[in-house]
């Protein structure tokens, strides 16, 4: 969870920051993201922002500083990280405790494998409503040292909920909400689980519109599709994309929703579509996908 100190904005007047200033700092933000090697949207995130609004705040009590006096060493972080997660993991350790006392909750989880180091991991989330309104607490994120075998997994439960002091009988008083692996239905053989539903739409969609599947059943829908995808590919490579008023998005092959966003993303500038395909002699490419196809 990120905590943001907000500047208090009772006692300061706000102006409007000239053009070049705001010019200066977004080559700055270019520059951090090159140097340092990282994506474009880290300035967008929350702990980005602040850290930000903290320097800033810095300066307007204590006035123009170097920066190197004022950020710690990484090796500070470091260790005043491990030192914060056993304070918030204290909190997190009561707040499970009270809300297992009121009764039955529900958790969440899921496990997945990098594509870099190949580790598997597991995370989970907890799911109650407290007095105010509903919240979300994330226990743990782990690494699983063995494969993702139901066996495995359940051994890692069990040691999550000694390492957060509960008792293991609470674990009967959780409905766990999990997708179907045959791995995580294992681990939670014992315990009360349901199957996640959008798992369940996405598994049902996912192979409904394959192209075997729908070669046989429904050509059209799968022309259709397949068109969009082309289409959008082109557009990318070709360096289209630049040109259009809004983006289009690429179709993703393990969610669903990705066909219907690509589709919607398409038909919400087709005639700009028409017109720019018309110039470039490329109007065969938008043929499959016209309104009267998608609708």
């Amino acid at each position: 969870m990120c905590y943001i100190n907000k500047l208090d904005l009772t006692f300061v007047t706000i102006q409007s920051i000239p053009m070049k200033a705001r010019q200066a700092l977004t080559e700055k933000c270019e520059e951090f993201c090159c140097r340092d090697i990282r994506p474009f949207y880290v300035v967008s995130g929350q702990g980005f922002q602040a850290i930000a609004q903290e320097l800033i705040n810095v300066g307007a009590t204590y006035g123009r500083v170097s920066a190197q006096s004022v950020l710690p060493h990484h090796s500070t972080v470091s260790k005043h990280c491990l030192e914060m997660a056993d304070e918030k993991r204290e909190v997190l350790t009561q707040t499970l405790k009270d809300v297992l006392k009121i009764g039955d909750t529900g958790m969440s989880t899921d496990m997945w494998t990098d594509d870099y180091r190949k580790l598997s991991y597991m995370a989970i989330t907890c799911h109650y409503i407290s007095r105010d309104y509903p919240k979300l607490q994330q226990p743990q994120c782990f690494p699983l040292r063995k494969r993702k075998r139901g066996r495995t997994s359940g051994t890692r439960l069990r040691l999550l909920v000694n390492k957060f002091g509960l008792d293991p009988c609470s674990l009967n008083q959780i409905v766990w909400v999990t997708d179907q692996g045959s791995n995580i239905v294992k681990a939670l053989e014992p315990y009360r689980r349901l199957s996640c539903l959008d798992h369940l739409i996405n598994t049902v969609l996912r192979h409904g519109l394959q192209t075997d599947a729908l070669a046989d059943n429904a050509p059209d829908i799968g022309e259709t599709i397949s068109a969009a995808k082309g289409l959008v590919r082109y557009l990318k490579q070709s360096g289209l994309v630049t040109q259009l008023s809004k983006t289009v998005l690429q179709m993703g092959e393990t969610q669903f929703s990705t066909v219907y966003l690509t589709l919607k993303s398409v038909l919400d500038i087709y005639p700009e579509l028409q017109e720019k395909l018309e110039t470039r002699s490329e109007i065969a490419r938008i043929e499959n996908i016209g309104p009267s196809s998608t609708n």
